[in-house]
């Protein structure tokens, strides 16, 4: 919107109560930026809001060494791990997986569960699957 030619519209025009509440929102997904749109500096305000949609829209999976998915078993701390090719994930037949990977994360914010991949054919045989 051009507040040049709406000036009436533009944030500095409003009261503080009138400020619209700032949400990103994604597939499924939303979160409500709690930013005060006019005590924060420009550059900070971006930066926060970056960091909220960079959340919301990347991929949740980290990539995990066979030898990582064994020392992962063993502490006993829960996770996913989804033995597959990356491109699996982001826009292939398991891209739903990263909306549950965001779910989780946004809805259990003090324990999420870590999301793994691993593409290693005989790591995914080594846990007891079928190698494809």
């Amino acid at each position: 919107m051009n507040v040049g030619l709406y000036p009436d519209l533009g944030i500095k025009t409003m009261k503080k109560s009138e400020y619209p509440k700032p949400l990103v929102i994604g597939a499924g997904r939303m979160h409500a930026l709690d930013i005060d749109l006019m005590s924060a500096e420009t550059e900070e305000t971006a930066e926060l809001m970056s960091n909220v949609v960079n959340d919301m829209t990347k991929s949740h999976f980290k990539s995990i060494t066979c030898e990582q998915i064994d020392d992962n078993l063993n502490s006993k701390k829960p996770c996913f791990i989804y033995f597959g090719d990356v491109a699996d994930i982001e826009g292939g037949e398991m891209d739903e997986l990263n909306m549950v990977a965001s779910f989780d994360n946004f809805n259990n914010p003090f324990e999420p569960m870590d999301f793994h991949i691993n593409s290693d054919k005989e790591c995914k045989k080594k846990h007891g699957f079928a190698a494809d």
